[in-house]
């Protein structure tokens, strides 16, 4: 039924509690519809709800005061909000229209909801942005590059490195463009518009992925500092001598738990703990990228081999111009650490508003060509220095045959910057698993994580860096590569490519179709992800 009412009895003052009276509804800028529920239960609640919150996270208004008006989730208000073109309004009538409960007055389509609530003045610059993304992109990642051109050719190298930058650059540009439409913290609400089979999976993907890439990097830092620090301190047990394999290593792990779940704790990207530590992140992955570089150049032109009296035969000394047959491998190898679309939607809940719309391409552009660059120069300077030689590990090799002062550097700065990567890890988990608690505990007003109670905040923390711990302890260093290899192949695939995929061809290539507009170059794009999805899946198969 539709109601008829006067324009004096719709008045935005009057509809409003008093703790949102705000102002003129002519005095505030056009940007959504206000949905005013006829009568307001409990205006009491909202304004000690204002009153509790000082950010927010979805858009221009706080999701929690913005809850207390609508008891439905913020994916579901951005869905049904309009902008004054698409109100339907007869004639001009000055009447307002409404039902289901619901009052729409024209007027009101004018009134901001930033108006009515406290505006975040906080967040990331797109800067910031891009350094996260990036640091949360390379990793241990970097050791293996110098042995990408033996697998394909040094010629066929940068043909594989440019179709991996395009391929993760569309991907992240579709997961962001959703974020930002969406303005989704989670892929909960990133996926809330699409069917519930592909919702269910990456959630549960992107917990599973980040969890699992944590419990690696927990056992490469226990490694390093056992092997670094603990075995140049004596024979005897542990901390006096190296931990041993089995039960001998438990207390290393609960040492590095420790101190991970310190720097795990911030909620956010943009706070000032996260900042601070993403900009030492920074400072030791260029200083590792710099140095092993250097490290190249240095062997190739034989100055170390020189220092420490290594000959070495001519003929054993080979490289590769090109091996298409490897370039299908190198491909997915690259993908696996170039694509990467986890982080996006948290990105998008901590980047300024301002920044968001410039953020879906440029974000996800200049990420792809850093790394690109910094793979090009490692992998080239990497190979031409140990050649065919070189099996995996080029950071390893460098440390066996040509030890000095520059391999120290890379193997305390590799274990730094991992050690600083662990919370852009865990902040997506953390947030997926506060999204799952949220929706059990049916608390529509619980907001995102920084919002949380502290206890809950520390304790989801605790729980999953306990977790962590304790998977390599469980299942030793051959599980994990099994555990990593099957998540790669299934749950990281599935975020990072076949996702992005089936959010082009659900929201660009379907609507565009019906509705009569051009299609085939998303459909394209579309299909190239999906294809490129398959090929990983399929590879990650054989492996397993």
């Amino acid at each position: 039924s539709v109601e008829t009412e006067p324009r004096a009895a719709c008045r935005p003052d009057l509809l409003l509690p008093p703790a949102l009276r705000t102002g003129s509804a002519s005095a505030m800028p056009n940007t959504l519809l206000l949905e005013f529920r006829r009568q307001m239960s409990d205006p009491t609640e909202t304004r000690k709800t204002l009153r509790r919150r000082s950010s927010f996270r979805h858009a221009d208004y706080d999701a929690s005061a913005y809850r207390a008006l609508f008891p439905t989730s913020p994916a579901k208000i951005n869905r049904r909000a309009t902008t004054m073109d698409s109100l339907p309004s007869p004639g001009g009538s000055p009447d307002c229209s409404g039902g289901a409960g619901f009052i729409f007055e024209p007027e009101m389509v004018r009134c901001s909801i930033t108006a009515m609530v406290k505006k975040r003045d906080g967040g990331m610059t797109l800067g910031q942005a891009i350094m996260v993304q990036f640091l949360s992109a390379l990793g241990a990642g970097m050791a293996l590059v110098a042995w990408y051109p033996k697998l394909c050719g040094y010629l066929l190298f940068p043909v594989a490195l440019v179709l991996v930058s395009v391929t993760a650059t569309i991907g992240a540009a579709a997961i962001m463009d959703v974020a930002v439409r969406t303005n989704a913290g989670t892929f909960s609400e990133l996926c809330d518009s699409l069917p519930r089979w592909m919702r269910f999976f990456a959630e549960v993907g992107t917990a599973a992925w980040f969890l699992c890439c944590l419990s690696m990097y927990i056992e490469l830092i226990s490694s390093a500092i056992n092997s670094q620090v603990f075995a140049s301190m004596g024979s005897g047990p542990w901390p006096w001598g190296e931990a041993v394999p089995g039960a001998g290593k438990t207390p290393l792990y609960f040492l590095v738990g420790g101190m991970v779940f310190l720097v795990t704790s911030p909620t956010s990207f943009a706070g000032p703990i996260a900042v601070f530590l993403n900009w030492v992140n920074l400072v030791a992955t260029w200083t590792v990228i710099v140095t092993a570089v250097a490290k190249g150049i240095v062997v190739s032109i034989g100055y170390s081999k020189i220092d420490f009296d290594i000959e070495l035969d001519p003929g054993d000394f080979s490289l590769t111009a090109a091996s298409p047959r490897g370039l299908v491998q190198v491909f997915i190898l690259l993908a696996g650490s170039m694509c990467n679309c986890g982080t996006m939607p948290q990105i998008n809940a901590d980047l300024r508003t301002d920044d968001r719309e410039r953020a879906i391409w440029l974000l996800p552009a200049v990420v792809a060509a850093l790394q690109g660059l910094v793979f090009l120069a490692l992998g080239f300077a990497g190979y031409v220095a140990l050649g065919n030689e070189i099996d995996g590990d080029a950071f390893a090799m460098y440390a066996q045959r040509y030890p000095d002062w520059m391999t120290v550097v890379i193997q305390i700065g590799l274990g730094l910057l991992l050690f600083l990567s662990t919370p852009l890890i865990m902040l997506p988990a953390k947030c997926q698993v506060w999204a799952w608690m949220s929706q059990v505990m049916a608390k529509d007003e619980a907001g995102g994580l920084e919002d949380a109670p502290a206890f809950a905040r520390h304790g989801i923390n605790a729980a999953l860096v306990l977790l962590t711990l304790q998977t390599p302890l469980f299942l030793g260093g051959p599980g994990m590569v099994v555990l990593f290899t099957v998540l790669a192949g299934t749950a990281a695939n599935w975020i990072n490519l076949f996702l992005p995929g089936f959010v082009i061809l659900s929201m660009r290539v379907i609507p565009d179709r019906s509705a009569g507009k051009p299609w085939l170059g998303s459909a394209a794009i579309s299909g190239w992800i999906l294809a490129v999805g398959t090929i990983c899946a399929v590879d990650a198969a054989f492996q397993i």
